[in-house]
């Protein structure tokens, strides 16, 4: 366990050697790196970002932090600051959604490491850029999960079984089929759970941020940036979040054109436990 609260902080981008990053986003160009309003409040396309705590912090402290590991994070904080794309923040805008990861479990664990262990089953016979013995590359060994397809963490590890979805291991799809590898739920008449992984945990979020710019009269003018803030730490399972936008403030009459925001993302980490 490493000690002591490390803070970092990055506004998602559209990079894929980022640590904050979107994953899904229903505009597209350059405004794919921001987020804007739905005319009806609901967002009815994915838009999604993904935080790696082991990719910002192996950047922050100069060292290689692994996913098979409990991250515990203390602090969280979710922001909206202005875009410049364009002369067009010119009212505000409220989103919301929720935060999933998956917490630390006997069964979760167990998935991860049988997947590490099946790696490096298939890898003692290959030689190639990523074998776990012989190798024709230097470079580490530890195992890199997307949270739920291919290509949303850097070097993720990449899989050859076929009856998996994709090429690259992730999260969401080795708790699935290692929780109906158990025991299933019909063995009972009146289970309330259905797979020995169940699902991620998750947590509302709100945020907003305020410019009311072409209002007149010198009262009216009061920007205000209301973030969301995380009040209880939690513990993160391969340090992987997701965060997801489901809902926004409606259209207004105050908008010319939609405004557009980035979205600044802030973590604490106070520790971690490798398994």
């Amino acid at each position: 366990m490493s000690k002591g609260l490390h803070m970092v902080s990055r506004i998602a981008s559209l990079q894929t050697s980022d640590w904050v990053k979107w994953i899904a986003n229903d505009d597209g160009g350059s405004n794919a790196q921001s987020i804007d309003g739905d005319e009806d409040g609901f967002f009815t396309s994915h838009n999604r970002i993904l935080i790696d705590l082991s990719h910002g912090l192996s950047q922050k402290l100069g060292r290689q932090l692994s996913q098979m590991s409990t991250y515990e994070l203390d602090y969280l904080k979710i922001e909206m600051v202005n875009f410049d794309d364009a002369n067009d923040n010119e009212a505000g805008l409220q989103v919301s959604g929720d935060i999933y990861y998956w917490s630390p479990t006997a069964h979760r664990i167990d998935a991860m490491q049988m997947a590490r262990q099946l790696e490096k089953h298939y890898e003692s016979s290959e030689v190639d850029e990523d074998s776990f013995l012989l190798s024709t590359d230097r470079d580490y060994k530890g195992m890199r999960f997307n949270y739920d397809a291919d290509s949303q963490v850097k070097f993720a590890t990449k899989e050859n079984f076929s009856v998996l979805a994709g090429t690259e291991w992730d999260m969401n799809e080795l708790m699935g089929v290692y929780g109906n590898m158990q025991a299933p739920a019909s063995n009972y008449s009146n289970a309330l759970w259905t797979n020995r992984c169940g699902g991620p945990n998750s947590m509302g979020f709100d945020c907003s941020y305020t410019n009311y710019t072409r209002l007149t009269g010198a009262n009216n003018f009061d920007p205000k940036s209301d973030p969301f803030e995380m009040t209880k730490p939690i513990s993160v399972l391969g340090g992987l979040l997701m965060v997801n936008f489901t809902h926004s403030s409606v259209g207004s009459t105050l908008n010319t054109n939609d405004d557009d925001y980035l979205i600044r993302v802030t973590v604490g980490v106070k520790g971690w436990s490798d398994f």
